[in-house]
């Protein structure tokens, strides 16, 4: 008999002690209070990050590396960060362009070449985004040094389910 069960049955107390112990820690990460990208920035432990659009939850993320190296990520460019990719495809959209989701290949070079788009526009695009996540967006982050930051960040995302994770 193993010493980790699989548990299927929400009743078991296995189940409802890790689910407790999940719910307490996303409430924590819900309590913490807004802060700006400049604020976010200079977290320097590893943690959940919740990303606000007024009230709209867009995202949730995690970093096992100092948060203001992950945060930075994502004003670096649709290479670096899922939800930049997602909103300059969002900006795309709002100018006649059909896409899902910019994907970290070279899909921005064919569109360029192919004279869909132009380097400026692209360029202006990604601008935008980045000003955007800089001037207007809101950031909650919950320091979180335990080993399983994941389970964390995939539960909040099950529960939640912010705009922009998948």
């Amino acid at each position: 008999m193993s010493d980790n069960p699989i548990v299927l049955d929400v009743s078991h107390p296995l189940f409802v002690k890790r689910e407790t112990w999940l719910k307490k820690h996303l409430q924590l990460a819900l309590d913490q209070p807004y802060i700006s990208f400049g604020q976010v920035i200079s977290k320097y432990d590893m943690g959940l990050y919740l990303i606000y659009d007024n009230e709209e939850l867009l995202y949730i993320g995690m970093t096992t590396r100092p948060g203001h190296n992950r945060i930075k990520e994502i004003v670096s460019g649709f290479r670096k960060h899922t939800l930049n990719r997602k909103l300059m495809a969002q900006h795309f959209r709002g100018r006649g362009y059909t896409m899902h989701v910019l994907s970290t290949k070279n899909h921005h070079r064919d569109w360029i070449e192919n004279g869909l788009i132009s380097r400026e526009e692209f360029k202006e695009v990604q601008r935008e985004v980045n000003q955007k996540i800089k001037q207007t967006l809101r950031f909650k982050f919950y320091e979180f040094k335990f080993f399983n930051l994941e389970f964390l960040e995939h539960y909040a995302i099950a529960t939640l389910q912010p705009l922009y994770n998948e």
